[in-house]
């Protein structure tokens, strides 16, 4: 028979409760009426070293999307055509504020500090980047020190500004067009600067892959049949998973899987920002190997357009 909890087993459980409740504090605001955490306790928050990465690779994609936007700028590498960027960034948001006698909300040492900063961005600009990068350095801590951080907010605004000077437009026309968003060979050094999925994403193996992998793992659910909307056969089946196999076999196995896209039955088609665009509501089957390998992987069987069979959903 199992005791009843003591007065100092409850004691002990309610005090639990209690340093949890002070830890955390949820939120019923954010997303109604699902409780949210308003911050995690400092054991459950991203490392020191999680922090690294996402510096890491936010760099990686600043510097990408620098060198797409305004392509090589003829300098000897990579980190010369974004400095160089950052500096006219820099130097037109200084060229930006009005100095003069009149003004008064700008005190005379900032007049004096601004012109500086702009005679030696200019000259930066105009004479090429240092190899030692001494002068840019004291340029962004002289900056910061006599600005503070918030600088960086009229800065951005700025940077965005720039970046958009000369920078690629309209519609891709073709894969390449994609392939030239990656200019940064760093972001994937091991091919070349693209992902390798840009290789593969186009093969029945990873395209179930993504099923389970990819930005939305919870369309695909595991069925037992199929119903009238998508009358998949069993010669249709055998051509992908062989002829010892079934559907039947597979459902029964739990070997079957749907993705269903009925929720985008009957989405209204926009037009944003000036072009017809066209969304479907397609049926997607899935299938396990039969077999005992643990290693056997997901099978793209047959897809539909649309909820009903017929002509117009192929």
């Amino acid at each position: 028979m199992t005791n009843c909890p003591t007065d100092t087993t409850n004691s002990s459980v309610n005090y639990t409760l209690e340093v949890a409740k002070q830890e955390y504090q949820y939120n019923y605001d954010h997303i109604p009426p699902a409780a949210m955490v308003n911050e995690l306790p400092k054991r459950e928050k991203p490392s020191k070293e999680w922090y690294l990465l996402l510096v890491k690779s936010i760099r990686l994609l600043f510097v990408n999307i620098v060198i797409t936007n305004r392509g090589n700028q003829g300098n000897k590498g990579v980190r010369d055509d974004v400095i160089k960027y950052i500096l006219e960034v820099i130097y037109k948001e200084i060229k930006s504020i009005k100095i003069g006698e009149d003004n008064k909300i700008i005190p005379f040492f900032f007049q004096l500090f601004l012109n500086q900063q702009l005679l030696l961005t200019q000259e930066l600009l105009n004479q090429g980047i240092p190899g030692d990068f001494r002068e840019i350095d004291e340029l962004f801590v002289s900056i910061l020190r006599e600005n503070g951080l918030s600088i960086l907010k009229d800065i951005s605004k700025q940077a965005l500004k720039v970046l958009k000077e000369g920078s690629p437009e309209g519609h891709a026309t073709s894969l390449e067009d994609y392939q030239k968003l990656f200019s940064y060979k760093e972001l994937f050094p091991e091919t070349g600067g693209i992902p390798s999925i840009a290789y593969t994403f186009a093969e029945d193996e990873v395209f179930a892959y993504m099923r389970v992998a990819g930005y939305n793992p919870l369309m695909i659910q595991q069925v037992s049949s199929l119903d009238e909307r998508f009358p998949v056969t069993e010669t249709q089946y055998q051509e992908v998973m062989g002829n010892d196999d079934s559907l039947a076999a597979a459902g029964k196995e739990g070997r079957l899987y749907l993705a269903d896209y009925k929720i985008l039955e009957g989405a209204l088609n926009g037009t944003h920002p000036k072009y017809q665009k066209y969304i479907y509501a397609p049926l997607a089957l899935f299938a396990v190997p039969k077999g005992s390998d643990p290693n056997r992987k997901l099978r793209p069987v047959a897809i539909q357009c649309g909820q009903t069979p017929g002509a117009d959903n192929p």
